[in-house]
């Protein structure tokens, strides 16, 4: 059974020229559908309606500031990316994604949202292009519905996991596992429950 791919052509936001090319969503969409190696499933409305479900894992200051556009200009140069309430609602619709994939995976075995893996998102900040942990919403939800007891998460990403580490640090329902460039970004790294840090060059 093919996995299902959760994706909007909403995920694409216009940021200008910028090292993070948004619509990398549209394009991998595109060639796993080419492919059929899974079925593309458009993102519905009421799935992006997860404010609630971020300030599972997120301060309410932080959201707040978000929403009115109020993050100081040192936050906004930490995220990476320019800020605008269409960019907030991109990641809002991301986690969306995220969340109806975890969903989806307990009927399925697998599914799969290519708009997120946001995972240097903070409780209380954003940063290197990531302004809302997807990753820890979709697993805070997936606890919070009773859908799992445990959950852990596997992160391949080149840098490390630091936002969901830090997120889910105090939390035994959760294993935080990355393996990713040890002297890369970030530079400082909060412990997740297993990290690896791979040498530069092997």
């Amino acid at each position: 059974m093919r996995p299902l791919l959760f994706y909007s052509d909403d995920y694409e936001a216009d940021i200008g020229p910028h090292i993070f090319p948004m619509r990398k969503y549209r394009l991998v969409k595109e060639r796993l559908a080419q492919e059929s190696i899974a079925i593309p499933r458009p993102m519905m409305e009421r799935e992006a309606k997860v404010l609630e479900d971020a300030l599972l894992v997120h301060t309410h200051m932080y959201v707040a500031k978000l929403l009115n556009g109020s993050l100081s200009p040192l936050e906004e140069a930490t995220l990476e990316i320019p800020y605008s309430r269409e960019v907030v609602e991109k990641f809002l619709l991301a986690a969306g994604g995220t969340i109806a994939a975890a969903r989806s995976s307990f009927e399925r075995g697998v599914a799969v949202n290519i708009g997120g893996g946001f995972h240097h998102a903070h409780p209380d900040h954003g940063e290197g292009f990531c302004m809302l942990n997807d990753v820890a919403i979709g697993v805070a939800r997936t606890l919070e519905d009773g859908l799992a007891g445990r959950v852990s998460i596997v992160d391949c990403d080149v840098h490390q996991g630091n936002g969901t580490a830090a997120i889910f640090a105090r939390d035994d329902r959760v294993f935080t596992f990355s393996i990713h460039q040890e002297f890369n970004y970030p530079m400082i790294k909060p412990p997740s429950n297993l990290d690896i840090g791979l040498p530069n060059e092997a």
